[in-house]
């Protein structure tokens, strides 16, 4: 009997957590009034109404309150509520429900408890015959429960009714086909920050006044719930014990730490309980097809098709288990998915028009749980991202069939480690899709062999070091290509020697480079567009002495970049001369990001350039006085970001003319910059058709700090404060070095 005491407290875990979640409701108001006119509505064919959602949801909350509610209290004349357990015992049940029903006396209740199990059902059902009742079944889990507990209740139409809750879509239909069936959605962003603040600031004083960032910040930990009542008065109870703005930055940058260490936590552990309940009811052969979706990253949307292919192939769905008439393995697989869904473990993402299953995911929570079960029953292993000389299984060029292989999640090591790779993926003829790690070296001095893999689509990570870059060539099917090393990029541009010799399928180059390691490396970009010449999204990382003429674009030898390139990074060009002349041109160029890409004074967009451009990043020009935007430049213009361009005095006064801006961010800019463009400033008519809420301004809180070890300015990454509070920051420091380093690592 020792096995049933943990089902039994999980059991009374969900008795005391229900009470607390109704004591703060939100969002609830629709579905008790829809669950209520069914309850209420005369019609004898609808004996049984459901309400189906994942643990947690708040169906045991929405039940009470139509439970109490004075509409149900009047329509009813017994009423009786019945917690299901996993290990449903008919009798107990039973015999709780017509205690309730019938108030005996204690000579009755003795009669009751000496009756035979079949006496017992008859006198249930009796009485609910004779009287209208309402009895509520909490969290049925199986169709097998309900079988053992449906002969006590009348089969034939009656006035008295049924409310089911449960996690199972399937057990709701099993009960009864044709009857009500209610599915509550999650808490959309508002009422979840209304039920946060209910919980959080519930013990504070009545005057108290939430701050304008606690808000930002409480709105971004309720998305992290996904809606989820109980995920979020989780929370609450966490953010309860949070007095200032910093503790609440603090959960907030370790939010899923704090959710995920609720084993250890007290009432946290609570939402972990909850949601294994639904993992441990899993059938067998269900449990690994659900624990391999911990392979998937997180927010990810699981391409269904995919997912039921990769179910097969790692033998979860095998031919031991019985299909019907004609199914295929696949078909099975995809039951399988339904199944998880109906069980409300996996969400669905996206459906097709004719309501097929596109993409699932997995909660936050649910996916915690599912990578917390892997572990503990050794389904997978999570590489330690610190570990030294991790070392990729030489059987891998045993998978001859295999067409992804991810090499690159085992990368995130330190400076000090490598990862080994064997030397045999060249016979992977079938790959398409290939991640290496960005660092790496290899079993044998031989340089890695890529020419064979004609069928490759994605090649990430590249080591131009380690690789014949010639092979390349050979890649005739290749779209994306990622390259890290930066001392064979000139090795790179001269494979498409003579011109004829190109990537004609490559859409997407990354060329990543580490400019403080090799400062003077320089990226010619003409030699690349002139052997790629199909791309659509070019991002470049180093050093650029020059970009293309013009006319170089439209030149016999490159045809279509001009028409085909829609994205453009670069990053570190450090540019002498003013891009924007050659870039303005591009016809179909909707994003650009320049990260200290230019080193000039003056830049200018004219009349009738960037005719699709949607999306434009200047961040860290340090010479940039003067930038002019023409009337007639960039009309499709959507967001603009300036950062880190210290001399630059203000916008350009052509901005006022670009009608479609709607998103303005200022960061890391001079004081007097912002004041010019604040309503009442200077030059607030360029910016005053952008609304308020989509014109951020940012702070530099360390360019008023002193020098520290000798460094201009230490970069600290990008800290969003709340105005006030950055200038006080700012104008009380002073003097000191180490008050400034103190300063800058609270932040």
């Amino acid at each position: 009997m020792a096995w049933v005491q943990p089902l039994t407290r999980q059991r009374q875990l969900r008795w005391s957590y229900s009470h607390i979640v109704e004591e703060y409701i939100v969002g609830l108001d629709e579905d008790i009034k829809a669950v209520v006119v069914q309850l209420v509505n005369e019609d004898k064919t609808c004996q049984v109404a459901s309400i189906c959602g994942m643990g947690g949801l708040g169906k045991t909350t929405l039940a009470k309150k139509v439970y109490h509610h004075s509409d149900i209290r009047r329509h009813f004349e017994g009423f009786a509520w019945a917690y299901i357990s996993q290990q449903c015992k008919a009798r107990d049940v039973w015999e709780g429900i017509l205690l309730k029903l019938t108030s005996p006396t204690k000579d009755e209740r003795d009669q009751i408890s000496k009756m035979t199990h079949d006496e017992l059902a008859k006198k249930l059902n009796q009485v609910q015959q004779e009287k209208r009742c309402l009895v509520i079944l909490d969290d049925i889990w199986s169709t097998e429960a309900w079988d053992l507990l449906s002969p006590a209740f009348p089969s034939r139409q009656v006035s008295s009714k049924i409310l089911v809750t449960t996690r199972n879509r399937e057990v709701a239909l099993h009960i009864d086909p044709g009857g009500f069936l209610h599915e509550p959605g999650c808490l959309n962003e508002d009422q979840g920050w209304e039920l946060l603040q209910k919980k959080a600031f519930s013990r504070k004083d009545p005057d108290f006044r939430i701050c304008e960032g606690m808000e930002k910040l409480g709105r971004e930990m309720v998305a992290r719930c996904a809606g989820l009542p109980l995920a979020i008065i989780v929370l609450g109870g966490l953010l309860a014990t949070k007095e200032t703005l910093d503790e609440w930055d603090i959960v907030h940058r370790n939010i899923k730490s704090h959710i995920g260490r609720g084993r250890k936590q007290g009432q946290q552990s609570r939402v972990h309980e909850v949601l294994a309940l639904s993992y441990h009811e899993l059938p067998y052969q269900l449990k690994p097809c659900f624990l391999y979706l911990s392979h998937f990253p997180e927010d990810f949307d699981i391409p269904t098709k995919k997912l039921v292919r990769l179910w097969v192939a790692e033998g979860f769905v095998s031919p031991k288990y019985e299909l019907e008439g004609d199914e295929l393995l696949e078909d099975f697989a995809e039951r399988c998915l339904v199944e998880l869904i109906n069980r409300c473990m996996v969400q669905v993402g996206v459906t097709g028009s004719s309501g097929r299953i596109k993409s699932c995911r997995l909660h936050d929570l649910m996916r915690d749980l599912c990578l917390s079960k892997a572990k503990q029953d050794n389904f997978l292993h999570i590489v330690n991202p610190w570990g030294r000389n991790e070392k990729a299984d030489s059987s891998t060029g045993n998978l001859v069939c295999l067409e992804t292989l991810n090499l690159e999640t085992i990368e995130e090591l330190s400076w000090e480690s490598t990862v080994l790779i064997p030397t045999v993926i060249w016979k992977m003829k079938q790959l398409r899709h290939l991640y290496l790690p960005k660092w790496c070296n290899y079993l044998t001095d031989d340089k890695l062999q890529l020419a064979n893999l004609s069928n490759l689509q994605t090649l990430v990570n590249f080591p131009t070091n380690k690789c014949d870059v010639r092979d390349l060539l050979s890649l005739t099917n290749l779209k994306k290509l990622v390259l890290n090393d930066p001392r064979d990029f000139q090795d790179f541009g001269e494979i498409f020697n003579p011109p004829n010799k190109k990537l004609n399928s490559l859409r997407s180059l990354t060329m990543k480079t580490e400019m403080l390691s090799f400062p003077d490396k320089v990226v010619d970009v003409g030699q690349v567009v002139q052997g790629c010449p199909r791309l659509h999204k070019l991002h470049i990382e180093g050093r650029i002495n020059k970009l293309p003429d013009y006319q170089e674009f439209q030149a016999a030898r490159l045809p279509r970049i001009s028409s085909c390139l829609t994205k453009l990074t670069l990053w570190g060009s450090r540019l002498v001369e003013d891009p924007m002349p050659v870039l303005e041109k591009l016809p179909n160029l909707r994003v650009l990001r320049g990260w200290e890409a230019f080193i000039g004074l003056q830049m200018v967009c004219s009349d009738k350039g960037f005719p699709q451009l949607k999306s434009l990043l200047l961040r860290g020009l340090p010479n940039l006085q003067e930038w002019t935007v023409e009337a007639g430049a960039m009309p499709s213009l959507f967001r603009l970001e300036i950062s880190d361009c210290n001399k630059l005095v203000t916008a350009p006064h052509g901005l006022k003319f670009v009608s479609m801006l709607q998103e303005l961010e200022i960061r890391w800019m001079p004081r007097a910059f912002k004041h010019r463009l604040e309503e009442g400033g200077e030059d607030f008519y360029i910016v005053q058709h952008i609304a308020l809420e989509c014109f951020k301004t940012y702070v530099d809180i360390v360019t008023s700090f002193v020098l520290i070890n000798g460094m201009e300015r230490p970069y600290i990454g990008e800290v969003e404060v709340v105005l006030e509070n950055a200038l006080k920051m700012q104008e009380s420091a002073d003097a000191s070095t180490d008050a400034a380093k103190k300063d800058m690592e609270e932040f």
